[in-house]
């Protein structure tokens, strides 16, 4: 399995929480890996907000508050398709690409960054210590992804 496309060759996008767009399978992220050459000296960030049926006001946080980060202070890079969120239940959807190649045991924030074709994949953990103060949680989020865009 390539890491951003099913496996028919479609590949995977933004999905917004209860967008209702189809599965992640029929979505696009950004800068997928089978067409590289589209992402020369470029950087595309993916924030994955993995979770389960059942979510406690932190799990709930952790994408309320990456998400309104994002929307806030990085609409530009939303809106090029630089930067994307994906809210994926891994409990709904336990076959779904992203859930089979990440693996999330719990409820969990995922960093991709993908520079000139090349992925790096990381969990944010950290980010459960600013779950109840969406300022400090945002502070936190933006400096991550202000050093992956450098």
């Amino acid at each position: 399995m390539s890491g951003h496309s099913s496996a028919d060759g479609d590949a995977i996008s933004s999905m917004q929480p209860n967008s209702g767009n189809g599965t992640l399978a029929e979505q696009t992220l950004a800068c997928p890996l089978e067409s590289p050459a589209d992402c020369e000296d470029d950087v595309a960030i993916t924030l994955i907000k993995f979770h389960g049926n059942s979510q406690c006001t932190s799990c709930i946080n952790l994408g309320k508050f990456a998400n309104a980060t994002l929307q806030k202070r990085y609409a530009a890079e939303l809106a090029s398709g630089s930067i994307r969120y994906l809210d994926v239940n891994a409990e709904a959807e336990p076959n779904n690409e992203l859930v089979l190649k990440y693996r999330p045991t719990h409820s969990s924030l995922y960093l991709l960054v993908n520079r000139s074709g090349v992925e790096s994949v990381e969990e944010l953990a950290q980010a459960w210590y600013y779950t109840g103060d969406e300022s400090a949680y945002s502070q936190y989020l933006s400096g991550i992804i202000d050093e992956s865009l450098q």
